[in-house]
């Protein structure tokens, strides 16, 4: 995924994108749900320089706290949309980010909706992991939407 050029900025990343070992959150019930799954982004830096990496639970037009939950969507009768699962609140208190050499843990509080990170890259190739985590409860689940924004 290209990153960087003042064509696409920011770009958005999803779940649905990840490479991973474990089960992805394909569906948006598995992201209210909450699975602890983690996966990484390829990404190449097409220009070197800052930019800013923001990690959320959920897509940001919700504005949702990454600890929340979010509504429920409603059946819709006469098509196959039906009842979404309910969300289910996280106490997830640290959010964390490695991209290649970097790597950079900060604190969740319970009303952020977000959590960024400024981060100077080179032009090139990186694998990109992020990471939802409560160390005392064994929580760890990857950032079902990031932001890469150059500066």
């Amino acid at each position: 995924i290209n990153v960087g050029n003042k064509f696409e900025n920011p770009v958005h990343l999803t779940c649905h994108d990840w490479h991973s070992d474990s089960k992805n959150p394909f569906q948006q019930d598995l992201v209210r749900k909450g699975i602890n799954s983690k996966g990484w982004w390829y990404l190449k830096v097409e220009t070197k320089g800052k930019y800013k990496i923001t990690l959320r639970r959920y897509p940001k037009y919700l504005n949702a706290n990454i600890t929340g939950t979010v509504p429920n969507r409603l059946k819709i009768q006469g098509t196959t949309t039906s009842n979404s699962a309910t969300a289910q609140k996280l106490n997830i208190t640290e959010a964390r980010i490695k991209i290649g050499k970097y790597l950079k843990t900060n604190p969740v509080k319970k009303e952020d909706k977000e959590i960024s990170f400024n981060i100077k890259l080179k032009e090139g190739n990186y694998k990109l992991e992020t990471e939802f985590l409560n160390k005392n409860d064994g929580l760890s689940l990857g950032a079902y939407f990031v932001e890469v924004t150059k500066l």
